[in-house]
């Protein structure tokens, strides 16, 4: 274990207590925990790469803590939590007296940063260590492949933004949420946007913390997840876009890479991830998802990551970071925009997502793309409860 991962800190004016990080990669907070009164300490932030980075700093008037620069080259600032009424003013004068998405601007504090709609879960096995791993005879995909690529597609061909609208609606609003517009009491169907949905507190709360009885963090998760497995006109919309844009594009990245073919003719066998994951992360929130490589959850070495951002980031001002190699440690923005994709190596890259800390939701869809022979379709990691389903195509 790392010494002095944090030196001095701050004590908020809620009594919180965080720590500054030395040679830590997070801000340390210490607290009582808002639905058991009872202490919790966790990390929160970051990652905050280097070592001996801030050391002392100053709290100002309206509360934020400003970390002094030992050897990092910018300085910190930590902003704790701020009671309700003020977060509420802070919304309407960051969104304008006349265009507030939020009748109701609540801090997500606690729990999970997303709503998800995957079931694919691991847990640790001790068998893990003898888990002989795929079959793919040591082939790795090519490197050009791994790189980070945007490219565009026809949304309004591929309409994902408004199938996400449309799905959400069928849904239970006491469960996943709904659509608000300051002072109305219903849904004006025809002034809906994806960054105006809110999110039940409690349908982010994990299991072991949840209160009450039906477990609702679960329970908001299966539904979310059941609803698109069996959405049929979902489902062909994201078919269509996979086969027509996706495979096509991979198959001719490869041709030119000479990867595995070497004409367009000559047959590629995909595996993809069917249905995808839709991720829906309201705001304002402290919460992140946490720095990792998705090896660690059974991804295979042979699979690609595409990430499609359903919501404006100028809003929302939330993006997925990610590295562009391996341990390289250069966060930054994938960058997509809406009517866009991006693909990149989450096997082996690691990547997270920081607090949003506005007052939109930010949704997005992923998935990831299995080629053979840099694909074992009948592998699953050791300690795996619940996996993705995949479609195989040979195109």
């Amino acid at each position: 274990m790392r010494n002095n991962k944090w030196q001095n800190g701050f004590t908020a004016c809620d009594g919180t207590i965080y720590g500054i990080p030395l040679k830590g990669q997070t801000v340390l907070r210490i607290r009582r925990d808002p639905l058991t009164g009872e202490p919790e300490v966790n990390a929160i932030g970051g990652p905050y790469l280097g070592l001996n980075k801030w050391e002392g700093g100053v709290s100002v008037s309206n509360g934020d803590m400003y970390c002094m620069p030992l050897n990092h080259k910018y300085s910190l600032r930590i902003r704790p939590l701020i009671p309700k009424k003020e977060a509420e003013k802070n919304a309407i004068k960051e969104s304008g007296c006349n265009n507030v998405l939020r009748s109701n601007v609540n801090m997500y504090d606690d729990g999970n940063a997303t709503l998800r709609s995957s079931s694919h879960t691991t847990k640790y096995s001790k068998s893990r260590a003898y888990d002989p791993g795929p079959k793919t005879g040591g082939v790795k995909l090519p490197s050009e492949i791994r790189s980070k690529c945007i490219q565009s597609y026809d949304s309004s061909k591929y309409n994902f933004r408004a199938e996400v609208e449309r799905m959400l609606k069928e849904l239970s609003g006491t469960i996943i949420g709904d659509f608000r517009k300051e002072g109305q009491t219903s849904v004006d169907n025809a002034k809906i946007a994806l960054e105006s949905f809110t999110v039940p507190q409690q349908s982010l709360l994990l299991a072991k913390k949840s209160k009450v009885p039906d477990r609702k963090g679960e329970v908001a998760q299966k539904t979310l997840s059941n609803h698109i497995e069996n959405d049929e006109q979902f489902l062909n919309v994201f078919d269509k876009f996979v086969c027509d844009v996706i495979l096509p594009s991979m198959k001719d990245r490869l041709v030119k890479l000479n990867g595995i073919v070497s004409n367009s003719t000559d047959p590629v066998t995909f595996y993809y991830q069917r249905p995808p994951t839709l991720r829906i992360q309201p705001g304002p929130s402290t919460r992140t998802v946490a720095l990792h490589c998705d090896a660690f959850y059974g991804h295979q070495d042979g699979e690609l990551n595409f990430w499609l951002p359903l919501t404006d980031v100028a809003l929302t001002k939330t993006d997925l970071w990610c590295e562009s190699a391996p341990g390289r440690g250069d966060y930054a923005p994938l960058g997509a925009q809406m009517g866009e994709y991006v693909s990149f190596h989450g096997s082996s890259c690691r990547h997270y997502a920081p607090a949003n800390e506005s007052i939109h939701t930010r949704v997005s869809i992923d998935f990831r793309v299995g080629v053979e022979p840099f694909f074992d379709s009948n592998w699953k990691m050791f300690g795996t409860k619940f996996d993705h389903t995949r479609k195989k195509v040979v195109l």
